[in-house]
């Protein structure tokens, strides 16, 4: 680029300026501000699907606990409701048959022995587990003949 100089007097020699400029790019259409943007979107992205897992483990476990809770909260319920109303059918039995009586109290022994266990046993067998169903079902039996 050539720039003539205007303004000085006539009598002294008009000299001729070359001058090279360079316009740069504006400062968002350079690529390293491009490639620093997309790391940090990146970084940004990643960081928010770590929270979010986070969450989601963390919401998973409270469920589970949360069910883990209800379960032996409604073992601990049930247990004292079957005693007492095992309790209530051995008295109308000895009142009755002091034979049937000592029959249901041993089938309500072997039912608690059992019970007592497999309390803390997450998964107990297919045998085991018949056994007991056998055992509540005898008791049972002796239930529905009182009532």
């Amino acid at each position: 680029m050539k720039i003539n100089l205007s303004g000085l007097p006539s009598y002294l020699p008009q000299p001729e300026i070359s001058q090279q400029i360079k316009i740069l790019l504006p400062f968002w259409k350079r690529w390293y501000v491009w490639i620093s943007g997309l790391l940090i979107l990146i970084f940004i992205g990643l960081l928010l699907m770590k929270q979010r897992i986070q969450k989601i483990r963390k919401e998973q476990q409270l469920r589970r606990e949360r069910a883990e809770f209800e379960y032996r909260n409604l073992r601990n319920q049930v247990n004292p409701h079957f005693l007492f109303n095992s309790f209530s059918t051995l008295m109308a039995l000895i009142e009755e048959n002091g034979t049937e009586a000592l029959e249901y109290t041993e089938q309500l022994s072997d039912y608690f022995r059992q019970i007592l266990q497999f309390r803390d046993t997450e998964l107990i067998s297919l045998r085991e587990e018949l056994q007991l169903l056998e055992n509540y079902l005898a008791l049972q039996k002796n239930v529905m003949a009182m009532a």
